[in-house]
């Protein structure tokens, strides 16, 4: 009834013991019907004379919800159903409520201990027969003045999600709570985003009453009741959450190409990995030398990269997390390229050339520096290098004069 709401049968085809019920009790009975191009659940069918039975079921569920203005448990609707002139079985009776719902389910919201539940999933549904107190129902009506204000937030939220999303509250409700639910745990956490994103972000996930997150909170927090700039805002800093988590991966991307000296093509830096691959004799740089042999640029494969800098996946980071897995990052990357340096003494054709600089200036202070790049590099650095002899024996320096320019100019470059 819910994985395969709005198909024909609701997808059956045999006939198990879930399907003879819904045979027997729900398309016996028409409460099942084809609505426009969707099939869907229906209460409100009086002129089907099967379907017409149920009417006093239907009539004493919205006389409770309507004259309430709180949640009304399934304990309270159960009540009223099996009391007189009704008298409904126990038995059939979460059916019933789940037909309910599900037919009024733009007007009607799902709590579950007082907390706003925007899905329903099989989880919540064994609630139902659990303990019928802590599931409630409330009704929620929109006023003619709040149309103009869900028409442009179901808009904006049915371009965001790629599925049509009604003008009712409860449905805008849902979806902004879709969103923001399916963040990672990262962005739910994270005080990197702008201010009015973490209190929206805030407003959203805690939301208990999705009429008063709408109506009452969302434009206290974004400080304004123009309705058109109030969905903009919304949309704008959705966006932006949306969009943290996926820069964060970019960064670190950025970040690790960078502390490995990767140019150019992936596959030069599969290769490099794959030629040091078991060689570092430390189980965690041979396991990120590893990821990184196989490594395929997308989100995942750099996800369960960065998983080995701190032991934990980026989705469940805090902020800090984020800044000790910049500083384990440029470890493995250093002992990378360390490795890479010493592979001549293995035998092995060395991917990258290592230098060390020492200098002592003139405050008698000792300058020194080790650095490598990459083998392929060396024949463009060569004729450089040689350009700039050139250069210089052309202005008369001595042999000792050209080694002292190029023991300052390297002493600056350290220390800029």
């Amino acid at each position: 009834m819910i994985n395969r709401l709005g198909e024909s049968l609701l997808g059956y085809e045999g006939f198990s013991s879930d399907a003879g019920i819904f045979y027997s009790v729900i398309q016996h009975n028409n409460l099942y019907q084809l609505n426009g191009e969707e099939w869907a659940f229906i209460t409100s069918d009086t002129g089907d004379l099967l379907a017409k039975q149920f009417k006093p079921l239907w009539d004493a569920a919205d006389s409770l919800l309507k004259s309430s203005k709180d949640q009304v448990t399934l304990t309270e609707i159960y009540k009223a159903w099996k009391a007189p002139p009704i008298g409904a079985r126990n038995g059939l009776l979460p059916l019933f409520a789940l037909v309910y719902f599900l037919a009024n389910r733009h007007q009607l919201g799902l709590y579950i201990e007082k907390t706003f539940i925007p899905d329903l999933t099989e989880a919540y549904l064994d609630e139902w027969m659990q303990d019928t107190n802590r599931v409630a129902f409330k009704y929620v009506e929109i006023g003619k003045k709040r149309e103009s204000l869900l028409r442009l937030l179901s808009s904006s939220l049915s371009r965001s999600l790629g599925k049509t999303v009604t003008a009712s509250p409860l449905e805008s409700a849902r979806g902004l709570v879709n969103i923001f639910a399916s963040l990672p745990n990262w962005t739910k956490r994270t005080s990197t985003v702008s201010l009015d994103s973490q209190k929206l972000r805030t407003a959203i996930l805690r939301a208990s009453d999705p009429h008063k997150v709408l109506f009452s909170d969302l434009p206290n927090i974004l400080e304004t009741d123009d309705e058109i700039i109030l969905v903009e805002k919304i949309s704008t800093l959705t966006k932006e959450l949306q969009s943290a988590y996926p820069n964060l991966i970019d960064k670190f991307r950025n970040l690790t190409f960078k502390a490995l000296d990767h140019q150019g093509e992936l596959s030069s830096l599969l290769k490099r990995a794959e030629n040091i691959k078991g060689l570092s004799g430390d189980f965690l740089i041979d396991a990120f030398i590893a990821r990184l042999s196989v490594f395929k640029n997308d989100q995942e494969s750099l996800e369960g990269l960065l998983s080995i800098t701190i032991n934990k996946n980026p989705k469940d980071w805090v902020d800090r997390d984020a800044d000790a897995a910049i500083n384990k990052l440029g470890e493995f990357c250093s002992s990378f390229r360390k490795i890479e340096t010493l592979n001549n003494l293995r035998g092995k054709e060395s991917s990258r050339q290592s230098f060390a600089f020492i200098y002592s200036d003139p405050k008698n202070s000792m300058v020194s520096k080790n650095f490598d790049v990459a083998s392929e590099k060396l024949p463009e650095l060569k004729l450089l290098s040689k350009e700039l002899l050139l250069e210089l024996y052309k202005k008369g320096l001595t042999k000792d004069e050209i080694l002292a320019t190029f023991a300052q100019a390297c002493n600056e470059t350290i220390n800029s």
